[in-house]
This record gives C-alpha cells, sequence and structure tokens, in this order.
C-alpha cells in the first residue's frame, strides 16, 4: 500500500508539519519513512509532547485515494535533547534514533524519550 499511495501520506505529513511548526523549528525527511523535526530552545518535556501532538493527528489521517479511504497509519518516535543525550548533533540523533527503535520494537504508535548520555 505505501509504495502506491504513499505520496498522498507523505503530502499530509507536510500539511500538518507545515500548520504546526514553528518558525524557527526544522522539519526534514531523513529517508524511507523517517522524518527528524529539531526543535531549538524547547525542553525534552515540550518536545514529548510535540511527539504526541503529531503521533495523535497521524493516527487520525483520513486519506482519499481513488475515491476510497486508505488504511490508517500510526507512528514511533524517539526523542532525545541537548546537553541531556548529548553534547553533538551526532550524539543527539544516536540517541533519538536508539529511542526510536524502542519504540518500534515495544509495540509501536507511541513516543519513547531518551534515557541515555551519549558523548
Amino acid at each position: 500500500m505505501w509504495t502506491c499511495c504513499g505520496g498522498r501520506y507523505l503530502r499530509e505529513l507536510g500539511n500538518l508539519l507545515i500548520q504546526h511548526v514553528r518558525g524557527e523549528d526544522i522539519p526534514s525527511w531523513v529517508g524511507g519513512d523517517e522524518f527528524i523535526i529539531v526543535l531549538p530552545e524547547t525542553t525534552k518535556k515540550v518536545t514529548q509532547k510535540r511527539a504526541e501532538f503529531f503521533r495523535e493527528h497521524i493516527r487520525r489521517f483520513e486519506i482519499l485515494f481513488e475515491g476510497k479511504v486508505l488504511e490508517k497509519i500510526s507512528i514511533s518516535g524517539g526523542v532525545a535533547a541537548f546537553p541531556e543525550n548529548g553534547s553533538t548533533c551526532s550524539a543527539i540523533l544516536k540517541a533519538a534514533d536508539q529511542a526510536l527503535y524502542r519504540a518500534k520494537r515495544d509495540g509501536r504508535n507511541c513516543i519513547i524519550v531518551a534515557n541515555v548520555l551519549f558523548a
């Protein structure tokens, strides 16, 4: 389903991001089905709430394709913050990535906050 209708999901996600990110936020497509949103000057708790906001809205997408509503999708997410989870971009991304994979392993459709420090 993703290959034939993936553009519809990506378009809806793009619209959601455009409507709900601040001017200083940096949403970006990493590749495949992975995205990242950098939220400068934001606490880990606020970042988790924002991730939950996006998770809940994406879960409710009702997307039409060829006259039919596409199946619902869900997201899993990992949250990491500077300096709690590292002092470099790569360390923070590693912590977020590990939290993401923990969310996927723990049942999907959830947000996990990183709790480890990477130098």
